[in-house]
């Protein structure tokens, strides 16, 4: 959705620039405005992107290394003392 906005927002100030008049402010203020939210939106899913992948490398079956370092912290294990 935000990619439509910020899409729009760039036609209108292209169709503007075509015409040889400059954008107004408001077509100025509202392509910044979707812009920043775009970029909003990416680094927040990038975030939750990067929390996901972690949890999920964490629960995956425990190799040697992961069994010595405590395995899956879902499971509990973490307070099991190394042998």
């Amino acid at each position: 959705m935000a990619d439509n906005e910020v899409m729009d927002a760039f036609r209108k100030i292209m169709a503007a620039r075509q015409k040889k008049r400059t954008p107004t402010k408001k077509e100025k203020d509202q392509a910044w405005k979707t812009l920043t939210e775009r970029t909003s939106i990416l680094k927040l899913l990038d975030g939750q992107h990067h929390l996901l992948l972690a949890t999920f490398l964490a629960c995956q079956k425990p190799t040697s290394f992961e069994t010595l370092a405590g395995g899956c912290p879902s499971n509990d294990n973490s307070l099991r003392p190394l042998s």
